[in-house]
């Protein structure tokens, strides 16, 4: 875990995603509201948390289980003049704590498929405010019958991974009301995401010769880049804003 945490360690986003989709999903959480207050979960080192402070008057609590993500984000708030509208939490998204008042909204880019699609839904529903709006973006089939190969890639790394007409049924039976979703560019997984993972690969790989457990990682990331470049039109990442209701 720790030799994951350094591959990691200094790049922007921990999974794929961009400052224009970031804005794109807030775009539509305003059509429904105007955010005062935000809770992230799964905040990494806060590249889209930037985004969101920047972009609104929110107060933000952004919460994950990584110290030193954490003390990246408060750097990144304090040069930026914003530390009084970031708090950062370090603990477990399992755990999150119930706030005396509930939030406006709830983030979560690229982290809810940990806690699992439905579990991870109805138990954040429980911090939201009736009314509020929960964003997330999630790995997601794109056409009905993918190919054997993505198939057992994803069937291993996210078994419960859903195309997007049964991701908004699930959504809606938990109660939510789907608001939006759309699909990431692929961009945001080659050029914002995948640039800097192979470069840390590239970086890292001479001093981990002998390593046969960073070794494997290396190889376990490059096989998933090499898969997304043939497949990348089967499955993406989605985009999804609900509404408690």
């Amino acid at each position: 875990m720790n030799l994951f945490f350094e591959v990691f360690s200094e790049m922007d986003r921990l999974a794929p995603g961009s400052e224009a989709s970031t804005l794109n999903a807030l775009q539509s959480v305003r059509e429904i509201l105007e955010p005062m207050d935000i809770f992230e979960i799964g905040c990494g080192s806060g590249a889209q948390t930037m985004v969101l402070a920047k972009n609104t008057r929110a107060n933000i609590t952004a919460l994950d289980n990584h110290a030193p993500y954490l003390r990246i984000l408060e750097n990144k708030a304090l040069d930026a003049g914003l530390s009084e509208r970031i708090q950062t939490l370090e603990g477990s998204m399992f755990e999150p704590s119930c706030p005396l008042d509930p939030y406006d909204v709830i983030w979560a880019e690229g982290c809810l498929y940990i806690m699992g699609f439905e579990k991870g839904l109805l138990q954040l529903r429980e911090l939201l405010r009736e009314g509020g709006v929960i964003a997330f973006s999630e790995a997601s089939w794109l056409i009905d019958s993918p190919s054997s190969e993505p198939l057992a890639f994803w069937k291993q790394a996210y078994p419960g991974m859903c195309g997007i007409e049964e991701n908004c049924r699930k959504a809606e039976s938990l109660g939510y009301k789907v608001h939006d979703h759309f699909v990431l560019p692929s961009s945001d997984w080659e050029d914002e995401y995948y640039a800097q993972l192979k470069d840390r690969i590239k970086t890292m790989r001479p001093r981990f010769v002998r390593n046969r457990k960073a070794n494997q990682l290396f190889l376990s990331l490059e096989a998933e880049m090499k898969l997304y470049q043939r497949y990348g039109c089967e499955y993406g990442y989605v985009f999804y804003i609900l509404q408690k209701v």
